[in-house]
């Protein structure tokens, strides 16, 4: 008979639990809320929990239920497990394709990741980040720009004191400073 047999049962038990739903553990989503009388935003999870106490003035939805947060003016990213993993300490996020976020401070621009490892610090005038995993920057002095290359993986490839870099292969750059040519493996 079809109701005696056990996998009938757990069958229907799942049934139950995807239609009515069941807690969620581990990876849960963070749903922001507001504070009316504090004018703050705060995170619960999905059953209402709160997990972040409201502290937050604005909020962003930024990937994989993290979200971008500001405190007083300053940038920071909430993990979707609500760990501030990058500190609201920054003045302007700006997300690139590759995932990376180009960060200013104070006026000059840096590089972080979506776990708050800093790739780049936050002291160059400019900073591009390309697909072959590299990020170039640049210091504008009174005699024109310097231009440097960093590794994604935070590793500076060349200082930001030369005129000209290229990309000879697909794993290398070449920099030059006036006649002066240095070329690294990537």
């Amino acid at each position: 008979m079809l109701f005696n047999r056990p996998s009938f049962y757990a069958l229907l038990l799942f049934c139950f639990i995807v239609l009515v739903g069941a807690p969620v553990v581990g990876n849960a989503q963070l749903m922001h809320f507001s504070d009316r009388s504090a004018h703050k935003i705060g995170f619960t999870d999905t059953n209402g929990v709160t997990i972040v106490q409201p502290c937050y003035d604005s909020t962003r939805r930024f990937k994989d239920g993290a979200y971008f947060v500001w405190r007083r003016g300053k940038a920071g990213l909430l993990s979707a497990q609500g760990k501030e993993v990058i500190p609201c300490t920054y003045d302007v996020f700006r997300m690139s394709k590759s995932g990376h976020i180009e960060v200013t401070l104070a006026g000059k621009r840096g590089v972080v990741d979506a776990k708050g490892t800093v790739i780049v610090p936050a002291k160059f005038d400019a900073v591009e980040i390309f697909d072959n995993k590299t990020v170039e920057v640049r210091l504008i002095t009174s005699s024109g720009a310097k231009i440097g290359l960093w590794s994604w993986s935070g590793k500076e490839l060349l200082a930001a004191d030369y005129d000209n870099i290229t990309f000879p292969g697909v794993r290398r750059a070449k920099g030059t400073k006036g006649t002066r040519t240095v070329v690294v493996d990537m």
